[in-house]
């Protein structure tokens, strides 16, 4: 007999290292602990390793019996390496992505991603062929994951679960619509719904618009919150030998920590200020440290805004250590005395987080609106205090609070805590569904005249790879670790076309760091030449030499930098139409700068030595992307942070 066999459609699969990775990858090992076979689609590994991030470790949480199989997708407009970008694109940067973005829509109604809908459905249908699905579930966003659902059902019966861990036509952030009723996306969306065997959501208050919204589905949705993974309080406890309140004893200074993506939207300006408030009321605090964890911004770019925060506080005691591999996270939290929770204000939003501070046993200070779904989430939990307002006093009041619960807290108010958690967790959240589902596939089997299909344990060795099957990184030895091993210094010549000194643009582009360190391989740091069109202001960390090629001489570049020109640009800057007109003039910022690099010899020279060419900014991109089509470059890519990514594998991967 026939184990069921589940097709999980999800963008965001390990090794992504996004936040809604945990829950794809918590529903698709739930199942195949549950006896289903479970074949994934999900995006090309390069995409995460590339592009927008990775957490390797992530690879080897996913059970042995599920097939990956990683479906192809073009994303051309987040290709760092200037050796695939076209001339119509260099040509004119606004132009180009407003083609990419209508092309990208033809399909399906989702800017970027919906141009993936062709190949999902192509990929779905050929699992389908091979291995009869049983059931799908698509879990967004973005929201063409909920494509193969759809075209199985139409094509074969398959019933289909759309699993939102946002909204689609709900705007979670402002609470608005994003799609108006009569629009292409509602429609589309309409839809799905209506063919949908249940639609899942991570909370009451999203499950509840949706409902009013789209009534005749409202009986078929359901809450299935985030929740948390494995028995996290016990991971934590194996991590250290005593309870918080053990460790810190009633005087001590403590650790306040804070787990999560830190980008412009999440109030991380009021928890600082609050924080500094507080340090300057209470001793204990003074002596105490808020140690942030987690990437700074989404996309595998830095958030600049987040990271002048950080700068801004560092004198007063905050300290930011980076990301976490989810491996290490129970580590983490047992280095903390107390959590924060800074979330995106709106009555909608959860945040997976809220779950996994829950489960911690650790007091948790949200800073955060009364009106947040994680307000219903934490009420009643033990260890908790809600700021009264997003004030710098009464964020100082509620961090003063949490100080006094983790002196007060001991080994039973944390095992309190803990039970009082385990509803959250991810099984229990995911149990109840999977075994109506089961019901359903063995009641759709015995309509048809089947045999049901039923589940049953796999073993407990590891599959092997199968044709077109991504696989783990384990299965793929030193997949990601090629490092550079040159004994001589490897020569990077990273561009800056900002009309700002050198030294601020970079930092405002890429973040403050030693260059030389950041662009080296992984033994042996880079010997980094800057081309710029204005002097730096003051050193920068670890640039060996610095060739200023000036602004452009040529008549054109004068009339660039006359007060007409200027206010005729700022003016066209403000529609989309103005903005491609001015990236066609040959007076463009990118035409000069390309123009003064050209003329200039020892920058020429530089670039004709180098490894690697970085295009630091937009302004930049023409005169490498030229640089590269004229031989004179080797290699070339768009941005920083890309180049890093680059570097850290080996200029040769």
């Amino acid at each position: 007999m026939s184990r069921p066999h589940l097709l999980y459609v999800a963008w965001g699969f390990p090794p992504s290292r996004g936040s809604g990775v945990y829950r794809a990858l918590a529903t698709a090992n739930a199942f195949a602990d549950a006896g289903w076979d479970v074949t994934v689609l999900t995006a090309p590994r390069e995409v995460f390793v590339e592009l927008f991030g990775a957490d390797l470790s992530l690879e080897e949480r996913v059970h042995p019996a599920i097939r990956v199989r990683h479906v192809k997708q073009e994303l051309p407009h987040i290709d760092p390496d200037l050796a695939h970008w076209s001339k119509s694109r260099v040509a004119s940067e606004p132009a180009w992505f407003s083609a990419f973005n209508r092309a990208s829509e033809r399909d399906f109604p989702e800017r970027v991603y919906g141009g993936w809908a062709r190949n999902l459905r192509a990929a779905a249908g050929q699992v389908h062929e091979a291995h009869p699905v049983d059931l799908v579930i698509g879990t967004a966003n973005p929201n063409v994951d909920f494509v193969p659902g759809e075209h199985l059902h139409r094509a074969h019966g398959v019933p289909y679960v759309m699993d939102y861990r946002d909204g689609w036509a709900l705007d979670v952030t402002t609470g608005n619509r994003s799609s108006t009723e009569g629009s292409r996306a509602w429609r589309r969306e309409a839809s799905l719904l209506e063919g949908a065997e249940e639609a899942w959501f991570v909370n009451e208050p999203i499950r509840a618009w949706y409902a009013q919204t789209a009534p005749s589905v409202a009986e078929r949705t359901r809450v299935v919150a985030n929740g948390y993974d494995g028995d996290l309080g016990a991971d934590i406890d194996a991590t250290r030998e005593d309870r918080p309140a053990r460790r810190v004893g009633p005087d001590g200074p403590l650790t306040f920590g804070y787990l999560g993506t830190l980008y412009g939207r999440v109030p991380i300006r009021e928890l600082l200020k609050g924080w500094r408030a507080a340090r300057a009321r209470d001793p204990r605090i003074a002596r105490s440290e808020l140690v942030l964890r987690g990437h700074v911004g989404h996309q595998g770019r830095p958030d600049e805004r987040a990271m002048a925060l950080l700068a801004e506080f560092a004198d007063d005691g905050i300290r930011h250590a980076g990301p976490v591999p989810k491996a290490q996270v129970a580590a983490v939290y047992a280095g903390f005395d107390v959590l924060t929770l800074p979330l995106i204000p709106g009555r909608y939003v959860t945040s997976g987080k809220v779950f996994e501070y829950a489960a911690s046993g650790l007091p948790i200070v949200s800073v955060h609106g009364a009106d947040s779904a994680a307000t219903s989430v934490l009420t009643g939990h033990p260890a908790w205090v809600l700021t009264e307002s997003m004030s710098a006093d009464d964020v100082a009041d509620a961090l003063i609070a949490g100080a006094r619960l983790a002196t007060e807290g001991t080994a039973e108010t944390v095992t309190e805590t803990r039970q009082w958690a385990r509803r959250y967790a991810r099984d229990a959240q995911l149990e109840p569904r999977i075994e109506a589902l089961g019901e359903l596939v063995t009641r759709r089997a015995s309509e048809d005249g089947r045999t049901a299909p039923a589940p049953s344990p796999h073993d407990d060795a590891a599959r092997p790879l199968a044709p077109g099957d991504g696989g783990s990184a384990a299965a793929r030895p030193g997949a990601d670790t090629a490092g550079n091993s040159e004994d001589e210094p490897r020569r990077v010549v990273v561009v800056v076309g900002s009309e700002s000194p050198a030294d601020e643009a970079i930092a405002s582009i890429a973040g403050k760091g030693n260059l030389a360190e950041r662009l080296g391989a992984p033994d042996c740091a880079a010997r980094v030449t800057v081309v710029c069109r204005v002097a730096p202001a003051a050193d920068i960390e670890g640039v060996s030499d610095v060739v200023v090629v000036g602004e452009d001489a040529s008549v054109l570049g004068r009339l660039s930098r006359t007060g007409a020109y200027g206010a005729a640009e700022s003016a066209a800057a403000r529609s989309v139409p103005g903005r491609v007109l001015a990236s066609m003039s040959p007076m463009d910022s990118t035409r000069t700068m390309w123009r003064a690099v050209r003329a200039n010899r020892p920058a020429i020279d530089a670039v004709r030595r180098a490894d690697l060419v970085v295009a630091a900014d937009l302004p930049a991109v023409r005169a490498a992307w030229s640089l590269l089509r004229r031989g004179d470059a080797s290699r070339a890519v768009y941005g920083v942070s890309a180049a890093e990514r680059l570097t850290s594998r080996g200029l040769d991967t």
